[in-house]
Parts: C-alpha cells; sequence; structure tokens
C-alpha cells in the first residue's frame, strides 16, 4: 500500500489485536496535523453544501492520505463514504439527501429530513435499485476501488437498520411514539430495513472486496473479514431494556450475515455497552466523544469490566496518552486514537514504546 510503508506489519499486529490477541498490549493511531486539512479549514466555511462532486472528492482523499506514507502507527490509510453516511437510505426511498460540510475532518456527509408524514406512510414505500442515490452508491464505489487501487483503503459505512430507518423517515420522536402506540409499524420495519441493509452492506463487499483478507474502517482501522460497521444510537435515549426488546434480534442477524461488527456508542449511550458486549462476532466498541460532555478515556477503568473481551476504541490527547504511557497506566486491549501528536518523527518514536507495551 504505497500510502502505509508498513502496511504488512500493521495489518498483521490488528490483525492479533482483534483476534484476541490483544488482551495484555494496545494499538494507537497518532493523528498529526494535516496540510491539506488546514488548507481547508482556511479555504472553506462549514455548512450545508451542495451534492459533491464523487471525482474531485476522490482525488482530495489521496492528497490527505498520502501525507500518512511514512506514518508507523497502527492506522490504515482509508476514505470513508461520507456521502452515503445516512442520506443513502432515506434517499432510496423518497426522501432527499442534504450534504453539509465539516472542515476539521474533511468530511461532506449526507442525511435526509424525515419525510414519511405518518404511520400509514411507512407501507407504501419500496426498494428500487433504479433509485437515483443507490445509483450514485454505486458510481461511489467503483470510483474509489479505482482511485484507491495500491495507494489506500475504503472503509465500510455505518448501516442503518432495524428502528434506526424509522427514525430517518419519521423522526426520532415519532419513532418512540410508534414503538409504543404501533408496534405493528415497528416490526414491519425492522423486516423492512434489514433488507435494505442487506442488500447495502452485501454491494460494498462485492464491490470493494477486502484489503490483506480484512474490512478497512474508520472506527477500528482494520478487522478481519467481512465486517460491518453498525450503531445503537437508536436506543441511547431509553433504558437498555428497550434495546434488548427491539434492537437485539434484528442487530444480530444482520451481523450474522458477515464475519463480524464494530459498534459505536455515543457519551450518552454508555448504559448499553453491557448489553451489546455480548452481540456475536462484535470485533470492537467505538467510544465516540461528543463535544458538550466528558471524555471516554479518563472513565476506561469503570467501563473495562462492562465489556467482556471486546476492545475498546477511545481518544485520548496526546499529553495525556504518553504520561500514562510512561507510568504504564493505559488499559490494555484497547485501540487509542491519540490526537495532538506533533509529526511524523515523534510519532513514530513513540510508536516503539506502544509495540512494546504490556501489562
Amino acid at each position: 500500500m504505497l500510502y502505509k510503508k508498513n502496511y504488512y506489519e500493521t495489518i498483521a499486529r490488528l490483525r492479533n489485536f482483534y483476534s484476541g490477541g490483544g488482551k495484555r498490549g494496545i494499538c494507537a493511531q497518532m493523528k498529526i496535523p494535516n496540510p491539506v486539512l488546514d488548507q481547508m479549514k482556511n479555504d472553506m466555511i462549514d455548512g450545508p453544501v451542495s451534492c459533491p462532486n464523487l471525482n474531485e472528492r476522490a482525488a482530495f482523499w489521496d492528497r490527505v492520505l498520502s501525507f500518512y506514507a511514512d506514518l508507523g502507527d497502527d492506522s490504515i490509510p482509508s476514505v470513508y463514504l461520507t456521502e452515503v453516511d445516512q442520506g443513502l437510505d432515506g434517499g432510496m426511498l423518497g426522501g432527499e439527501p442534504r450534504f453539509l460540510l465539516d472542515t476539521s475532518s474533511g468530511w461532506i456527509s449526507s442525511m435526509v429530513p424525515p419525510f414519511a408524514e405518518s404511520s400509514a406512510d411507512i407501507y407504501k414505500y419500496e426498494i428500487d435499485l433504479t433509485n437515483k442515490w443507490y445509483r450514485f452508491y454505486n458510481e461511489q464505489l467503483s470510483l474509489y476501488k479505482e482511485k484507491a487501487a495500491g495507494k489506500f483503503g475504503v472503509s465500510h459505512f455505518c448501516s442503518i437498520d432495524g428502528l434506526h430507518l424509522l427514525a430517518e423517515m419519521r423522526g426520532f420522536t415519532e419513532t418512540y411514539y410508534e414503538m409504543i402506540d404501533n408496534p405493528a409499524v415497528c416490526r414491519y420495519i425492522i423486516e423492512f430495513a434489514y433488507k435494505l441493509a442487506l442488500k447495502l452492506q452485501t454491494r460494498f463487499f462485492e464491490v470493494i472486496g477486502l484489503f490483506g483478507g480484512g474490512t478497512c474502517s474508520n472506527m477500528a482501522q482494520w478487522l478481519p473479514g467481512r465486517c460491518i460497521s453498525d450503531s445503537v444510537d437508536m436506543y441511547h435515549l431509553a433504558k437498555a431494556d428497550l434495546f434488548e426488546e427491539w434492537g437485539r434480534e434484528p442487530l444480530q442477524r444482520l451481523i450474522d450475515n458477515f464475519d463480524g461488527a464494530v459498534l459505536h456508542i455515543h457519551s450518552n449511550g454508555r448504559h448499553l455497552i453491557k448489553n451489546i458486549s455480548s452481540i456475536k462476532n462484535l470485533k470492537a466498541i467505538y467510544l465516540a466523544d461528543d463535544e458538550w460532555v466528558a471524555p471516554f478515556y479518563p472513565d476506561l477503568d469503570k467501563l473495562d469490566p462492562l465489556r467482556g473481551d471486546v476492545p475498546y476504541v477511545v481518544s485520548i490527547p496526546f499529553e495525556a496518552f504518553t504520561d500514562m504511557l510512561i507510568k504504564r497506566e493505559l488499559l490494555p486491549n484497547v485501540f487509542y486514537m491519540v490526537n495532538g501528536a506533533p509529526d511524523i518523527a515523534t510519532a513514530n518514536l513513540l510508536m516503539k514504546d506502544v509495540v512494546a507495551y504490556r501489562v
């Protein structure tokens, strides 16, 4: 891989880590300043944008990822399909995707406003593989595979399945009401969403295939086999028993079609960690920090008993990471995303201690 000179060594470390070999060690991604992203921050403004040109986006990510070629950390450079991140599913059902630029990450993400006016409307939607957004998705897969060949990977993208699809169609509040007032609608959409998600996720692997026998992941860097990315966002504002009632079975059923999954949890979903840790073939739990609350990393010792043997992926400031590394206080079986590493040389020097770390 042109943009990852220690590609084979990194794949070997990640394969071992996510196959149960990380229980005494750690992995780390060193997030260093990127001049291409810095230039974007100077030249562009965060906010709504029109539907992006895929060739321009592919060229942009090529420039971003080329900067990391000499970085000897545990990351695998890959491009994430931000443009179909959340807008694809709703767009295929008649919603109109809207796009939003975030210059700090380089993402142009998508989402649809709720478009189903009533419960009765839910039954009229069909999966249409001639839909323009499904064609857009296929065009992006083929183009990114071509442009990435030999240089970087293409990451899986988060599935919208189960009642998450109903939340896209009706909004989160209305979906909670439907759970109480119209459980038949919920059961119907769970089956519908399963078929749609399975089609979209299967199509990803049909076109993109595997990298080194695994899946590139914006959440976990790389996972062995065909692994999907998913969430339990729908249940963050509810008690865990609601996830058990409505979320577990369809989530497990979708994952069972593949070799595993990574799930992400937001700050207001901590109460679900123990529940999701028992999902079969769960390869990692990504702890996603949110701006308005305290980060996850100071609480890792408290969260450790909740996860069983599932690895965590968590963000941590460079200063805190280096201090805890020296003091040998880093919790093992964790992939640390280290924010604020100053440069490639410093990162590579630090990685020698990361590779040697054992508790």
